[in-house]
């Protein structure tokens, strides 16, 4: 059973989706065969075993939800440290997508 829920440096936010996906798949295939071969007693076990799985998963899944939450933070503190240090520059950049969406829909 594959218990690895890290993914690897360097990958991107689709290809951690789709290892994490493979893992939970395998994980789930590995665990229906125990089921099916299992006896009385092994049931006990599997039981043990997909509750672990599903432990690690819910941890994973909150471990990846605060680590978004801190990078959303820290993406806003660096724009409202720009906005603040450059007012005009956002105002004149706002204006410009403001007209250039207007265009865009005006011409519809």
């Amino acid at each position: 059973m594959n218990t690895e829920m890290n993914p690897l440096p360097g990958m991107g936010s689709k290809d951690r989706l789709a290892t994490d996906l493979k893992n939970v798949a395998a994980d789930t295939s590995g665990l229906i065969q125990e089921i099916a071969a299992a006896t009385a007693s092994d049931l006990a076990q599997v039981q043990t075993k997909v509750e672990q799985s599903f432990d690690d998963a819910k941890t994973y899944a909150i471990n990846s939800k605060l680590a978004l939450g801190e990078k959303v933070r820290g993406a806003a503190i660096a724009t409202d440290g720009y906005v603040r240090t450059n007012p005009w520059k956002t105002v004149g950049a706002t204006a410009l997508a403001g007209l250039v969406i207007g265009f865009m829909f005006s011409r519809r």
